[in-house]
């Protein structure tokens, strides 16, 4: 039994919406990921500016003493 155009295009709108739809979840799963990462290396960053302004702050007190 062929199947009919009307039939046909249903079937290719059908088949490109999956697709669509896979497409968006992986690239928003990507995404989140890629936030998780970005935020993890913010933080890193702080914990370093924080050393850094700790020992700027040893450094100023060694010079003020000399």
């Amino acid at each position: 039994m062929p199947l009919t155009l009307s039939q046909v295009l249903s079937l290719i709108l059908t088949l490109a919406t999956v697709v669509a739809v896979v497409f968006l979840v992986m690239f928003l799963n990507q995404l989140r990921r890629t936030a998780r990462e970005a935020e993890k290396s913010l933080a890193k960053a702080q914990e370093v500016m924080d050393e850094l302004k700790t020992i700027e702050a040893k450094l100023n007190k060694g010079l003020d003493d000399a």
